[in-house]
């Protein structure tokens, strides 16, 4: 059995299909209130027509002649027409009434074909035009088709039941040869004409979507507000910022999504707004984001002139300026310090060389024959101690003290540093301290006292109206625990992630630095150790510092005192090269009272000039590292060429961490002040002992200062 032809339409049959409708479609999802009054206009013409031409029926037949007429049912199915649009029923409203009219139009021509057919069949382009608006371009040409088939159907039928001449009648061929025509022409403009608006509506919508995709993907937030503040359009980065999806934006007030200052006329501003690029800085959203924000008066189409507002989230950009004042104020703390570092290392030499001289007297009133200047002795010597310690502090202050690790007691340094805490906390706080038991560290003394002072001083600063803070110390096992407490205001979770970061500070910029835990943690960890914090809001702090307990002998400080010579140094030479009048004059009286010939030169110029013209070396060389014009190290290098092998002993106030820490070795050839009278002898001793050395190649490579 052979197939029937497929009936599917053809691609591009279907394609001109599509876009034909498609106009329809795009007509009625653009312009819904538009559709919607088409299809009311077309629903009242209906009713006013045969509502008018049923009362004059009315009027002539009276009210059983006048329903003999198709003209009152067609009113009637108007009125169900009007029910139905009421409902937003558009289509349905629209078919009914187009279906009453076409039902009119059939029996005009198969009732009464001579006198109404020029008239009627004027109807049937507009029926097929307005089903085309109404229903869609593929209904209206069926219906066109259709028609050339039904009227004259309906014609016959009239005929073979003897109502008319039916296909007889004079002006039936003609009234097909309109029909046809009429329909071939409202097809084809139909077509045409649907053609057209489809592609016109659908460049519209294109370029419209285009557009809403592009303020869609703008970087900035883009809302349009109305005279009276109400959000009618906003696109994705707005709902962002102002913290509510696009749909919910819509309908809100936008003064209740922004936040600006007190003085600022938000209000104002708006309602004045024209074409400029002001900028205003306001908050946003829940989270109050900041906002550079700019608005233009948008062109008014027949109503209220709505406004655009175009949002910037700068928060990454004010991130970027305060790390960037962060960093300013970084590097001047650190130029700062560095300006501190230099300072202390300048009063450290100073000061040491005085002290050098206080200690060094106070060791010769030692062996006084008054008693009462041996009773100020030991006072004097005192005195020495503790500028000695205050310049290690200083220079722990400015990071420029030498790290010595020593077998220290971390007890007795918590103990010893009582009095000068009790100072640094003032009368506010009350600080209790509990070591009971010898905890020994191999840890610089220095270093570790800053550590328990400078978490003292934190603990203070914790509690303004005061209070108190407990310091311990004792021993964990294998490491050795200084805990430091106190209840003050207590730290969140995210200050206490941050809090040993250099230079971080909740303080004021008059009253912190940010380096006082960083310095404790760089020293804790040069120690081995670990420090820790833990702390809750309200209810204080506590600081943990733990470091490896050492099974090492603790290291006694050494007590300054008298050496006696033996005989065989008598009358050994020493050129002194110092140029410091004080440290010079005790250095001499210190060397002649043990019995050495003393050579004394003010400057490394002076000391080179007077070994160059020697005729033998002196037995040592005591010269300073740090002197006006050349420095002892050059002095040194420069005598070796004429003395191979001169003995030569170094004294410096000050070497910190600098690259001259490297060019001497502090057991043999420096000697650091401020040094006791005993010290410096034995030290004097044990070069005199060693076997002549050449200057080292480091040493000659020492630079001038």
């Amino acid at each position: 059995m052979k197939s029937r032809p497929s009936q599917t339409r053809s691609p591009a049959a279907r394609a001109v299909a599509s876009v034909e409708d498609a106009g329809v479609h795009l007509l009625q999802s653009r312009m819904p209130e538009g559709y919607s009054r088409w299809i009311l206009g077309g629903v009242l013409i209906t009713l006013v027509g045969y509502g008018a031409t049923t009362l004059g029926l009315w009027r002539e037949q009276g009210a059983l002649g006048m329903w003999g007429w198709s003209d009152p049912y067609v009113f009637i199915i108007g009125l169900i027409a009007l029910g139905l649009w009421r409902k937003r029923r558009l289509r349905a409203a629209g078919s009914v009434v187009l279906a009453a009219v076409m039902m009119e139009v059939h029996l005009a021509f198969a009732l009464n074909l001579e006198q109404s057919w020029a008239p009627s069949g004027m109807m049937v382009p507009m029926l097929v035009s307005v089903a085309a608006l109404w229903l869609g371009p593929r209904v209206a040409q069926w219906m066109g088709w259709l028609i050339l088939f039904t009227i004259p159907a309906a014609i016959g039928i009239s005929g073979y039941l003897g109502m008319t001449a039916g296909f007889a009648a004079p002006g039936f061929p003609y009234l097909v040869i309109v029909l046809a025509t009429t329909v071939l022409v409202s097809n084809t403009l139909l077509i045409t004409f649907m053609r057209w608006l489809a592609e016109s509506l659908r460049r519209a919508e294109m370029e419209e979507a285009r557009m809403v995709e592009l303020i869609q993907a703008a970087p900035d937030g883009v809302v349009v507000v109305r005279g009276n503040e109400i959000i009618v359009e906003a696109n994705a980065e707005a709902a962002r910022i102002l913290g509510a999806p696009i749909e919910e934006l819509k309908g809100r007030r936008i003064d209740e999504l922004l936040d600006w200052p007190d003085a600022f006329d938000f209000t104002g501003w708006l309602s004045a707004s024209e074409a400029t690029d002001e900028l205003v800085p306001l908050l946003g959203g829940p989270t109050g984001i900041p906002l550079d924000v700019r608005s233009r008066r948008l062109p008014r189409h027949g109503g209220a002139a709505d406004i655009l507002l175009v949002m910037r989230d700068v928060s990454v950009r004010r991130e970027a300026e305060e790390r960037e004042k962060t960093l300013r104020e970084q590097l001047l703390q650190a130029q700062k310090m560095e300006a501190i570092g230099l300072l202390a290392g300048g009063v450290a030499h100073d000061f040491n060389n005085l002290i050098t001289v206080i200690g060094g007297y106070g060791a010769m009133l030692t062996r006084s024959s008054d008693p009462e200047a041996r009773r100020y002795a030991p006072d004097i010597m005192a005195v020495q101690e503790r500028g000695a310690a205050m310049v290690r502090q200083l220079l722990t202050f400015a990071r420029r003290e030498r790290v010595t690790p020593t077998v220290m007691d971390l007890s007795s340094c918590v103990l010893s540093a009582v009095p000068l805490l009790n100072r640094m906390v003032g009368q506010q706080v009350l600080l209790e301290v509990d070591a009971p038991e010898v905890c020994p560290v191999e840890a610089d003394p220095g270093q570790m006292e800053q550590v328990l002072i400078n978490l003292v001083v934190n603990a203070r600063d914790a509690m303004p109206e005061g209070g108190r803070v407990w310091v311990s110390c004792r021993r964990r096992g294998d490491q050795v625990e200084l805990r430091v407490r106190d209840e003050g205001e207590g730290m969140t979770p995210e200050v206490q992630a941050r809090v040993f970061e250099p230079f971080y500070t909740t303080k004021g910029p008059d009253t912190g630095t940010g380096l006082g835990l960083s310095t404790v943690h760089g020293i804790v960890r040069r120690a081995n150790g670990e420090v820790t914090v833990e702390s809750t809001l309200g209810r204080g702090s506590t600081f943990v510092v733990l470091v490896p307990r050492s099974r090492a002998p603790l290291v006694e400080p050494a007590v300054p005192a008298m050496v006696e010579i033996d005989a065989s140094m008598e009358g050994t030479s020493v050129l002194v090269a110092e140029d410091n009048d004080a440290v010079r004059s005790y250095l001499e009286r210190l060397l002649r009272r043990a019995g050495f010939q003393v050579s004394l030169a003010r400057s490394g110029d002076q000391a080179l000039e007077m070994l160059m013209q020697a005729s033998r070396p002196p037995d040592l060389f005591l010269c300073d590292v740090v002197m006006a014009g050349m420095t002892g190290p050059e002095v040194a290098e420069l005598a070796s060429k004429r003395w191979p092998g001169l003995r030569t002993l170094f004294m410096s106030g000050y070497l910190g961490v600098s690259a001259e820490s490297e060019w001497f070795d502090t057991r043999s050839n420096l000697i650091i002040k401020p040094f006791g009278a005993g010290e410096l002898l034995r030290r004097i001793e044990i070069v005199l002992e060693q076997a002549p050395q050449p200057v080292s190649p480091a040493l000659r490579r020492a630079p001038s200062r």
